[in-house]
């Protein structure tokens, strides 16, 4: 039906028949695009994350409990809050894997990239120094 050159067409047509939002306006390779890059990134996020609460945890259970709890967190604030921290809410792994958040904050994805990356190498520093520290003690 595309032929070779199905990445070409519009995002609202390949996707969902509308064209209403400015995310169907867009080539469907670029949202592909985005969207693979955003889910890697929250898969990357997500080892990251857990990497740093096991590193501060003695137990296993403390470390899966915290864990939950990093999780269970942008998801209450974006039930009960709203304002200016939806975008630090969408830049956690839960919301970066799902492609109706992408259609919502595509024109600003940059933005959302960036949160997500200083997240991951906050985690990632914070996670490597502390299970050093605890191999020398």
């Amino acid at each position: 039906m595309y032929d070779l050159k199905g990445g070409y067409n519009l995002t609202g047509v390949v996707i969902s028949g509308s064209m209403w939002k400015t995310v169907d306006k867009v080539p469907f390779f670029s949202y592909l695009s985005v969207l693979l890059i955003l889910g890697m990134l929250a898969f990357l996020s997500l080892n990251a994350i857990t990497l740093c609460t096991s590193a501060y945890q003695d137990s296993m259970f403390g470390a899966v409990v915290a864990t939950a709890i990093c999780w269970a967190i942008p998801l209450l604030v974006r039930i009960f809050f709203g304002g200016f921290v939806w975008i630090l809410v969408d830049s956690m792994p839960m919301f970066l894997i799902m492609q109706v958040n992408l259609n919502d904050i595509y024109s600003i994805w940059y933005v959302v990239a960036v949160i997500a990356v200083g997240v991951l190498a906050v985690s990632l520093t914070k996670g490597i120094l502390h299970y050093k520290v605890k191999q020398v003690v």
